[in-house]
């Protein structure tokens, strides 16, 4: 009985060296003790047949088994390490959440300006197919007055245009005229004097 008592004992280990968690044993363990070889190694040799001899003899020896103690202490400490690395997985993931938000935000942002851009370039196109359109406001000395149109096409944006010169007297001349395209119009006076 006492045998048997003593074998448990020696199985269970020394209840007084239970580790509870805490930052001292929160390392993380290997599983298994590495395995270790005994023996002493020797050298092949030829032998005067012409062959070659044996290695030296090896054991692999596992250490002992633990004891009860030992796994539980050893489950402690590995729980202790994941617990610790769950925490630092937590901050991380926090991290990278306000990082993916801040990212959402400024690629909302540059699409708000690229829509921005898009309009500016849009309205410039118009307003270069307005002034394409404006036709010119001249007149022969034998005209008084004179209408004239144009039509202009700019990166596929179409304007119209009409002027308007009329003649003051026979050195001075007045001319309006005006363009429109898409969105935009734009629209010009001219004086003019001539001998």
């Amino acid at each position: 009985m006492q045998q048997t008592i003593d074998t448990l004992s020696a199985r269970i280990g020394n209840l007084d060296d239970l580790q509870g968690p805490d930052e001292d044993n929160a390392r993380f363990q290997q599983s298994g003790d590495p395995v270790r070889v005994a023996g002493s190694p020797s050298t092949p040799t030829r032998s005067s047949g012409g062959s070659v001899s044996e290695i030296g003899p090896f054991a692999a020896t596992a250490a002992p088994p633990l004891t009860i103690v030992g796994a539980i202490n050893r489950n402690t400490s590995a729980i202790a390490f994941n617990a610790n690395e769950i925490q630092l997985n937590a901050m991380a993931i926090a991290t990278n959440t306000g990082q993916i938000a801040q990212m959402n935000q400024q690629l909302k942002d540059l699409d708000l300006a690229l829509q921005n851009n898009s309009a500016e370039m849009r309205r410039l196109n118009n307003g270069l197919a307005a002034l394409g359109a404006m036709p010119d406001l001249t007149l022969s000395s034998d005209e008084s007055i004179a209408f004239t149109g144009r039509m202009s096409v700019y990166r596929g944006d179409l304007g119209f245009g009409l002027g308007l010169s009329v003649r003051a007297d026979n050195d001075w001349s007045l001319g309006m005229t005006v363009g429109h395209a898409g969105e935009e119009t734009t629209g010009a006076v001219q004086v003019r004097f001539a001998q």
